[in-house]
């Protein structure tokens, strides 16, 4: 009789088989119970996702920029975007995000060309073409040196020397390396 209480507990169902013990389900019966299961479950969710799609959800209202440590000051709620070890000081005082990391800062862009094409990838060119450069060239910063160098590759390679990426430079830049600059 133990045999009986512990298959009733296990499988509820009311077949009675020959013997007088509860028969186990068909496989089909097992089926049918999990997908309306698995039907008032997914009901469940979808009913909750239209109530909740009713309530008002806060907002990230952003104030401007970030602060040093890489958060919306005065944001409600205050949120974080970046690290603070991501994030430096402009020249002009304000935060900004690091130019190795994406930054389309006027710092971090080149500011004679009108395509603003990051100063980072300009430099990687340049060291890709031009042998002898310092290690630390790429720094993302449009400075002495990455003009002189492009002026310099720019004679290399027969083109108006000004030190403006322009078209003629991005050309000759995205061409293999032969080391004459």
């Amino acid at each position: 009789m133990a045999r009986t209480t512990k298959t009733l507990a296990l499988y509820p169902f009311n077949k009675i088989d020959n013997s007088g013990l509860f028969a186990l389900p068909s496989r089909e019966a097992l089926w049918k119970k999990c997908m309306r299961r698995l039907v008032h479950y997914c009901a469940a969710i979808a009913a909750s996702l239209s109530i909740s799609a009713l309530i008002p959800q806060p907002s990230f209202a952003h104030s401007g920029g970030l602060n040093a440590a890489g958060c919306h000051a005065g944001s409600r709620p205050y949120h974080c975007h970046r690290s603070p070890s991501q994030m430096v000081r402009t020249q002009d005082g304000r935060n900004r995000l690091r130019c190795d990391l994406g930054s389309r800062s006027r710092e971090c862009t080149q500011g004679s060309n009108s395509t603003m094409v990051p100063v980072l990838n300009i430099q990687i060119q340049l060291q890709r073409h031009c042998s002898g450069l310092p290690r630390n060239f790429a720094d993302g910063k449009w400075g002495p040196l990455t003009q002189q160098t492009l002026v310099r590759f720019q004679r290399a390679y027969g083109l108006v020397p000004d030190g403006v990426y322009g078209p003629a430079t991005a050309a000759a830049l995205s061409t293999s390396p032969n080391g004459r600059c």
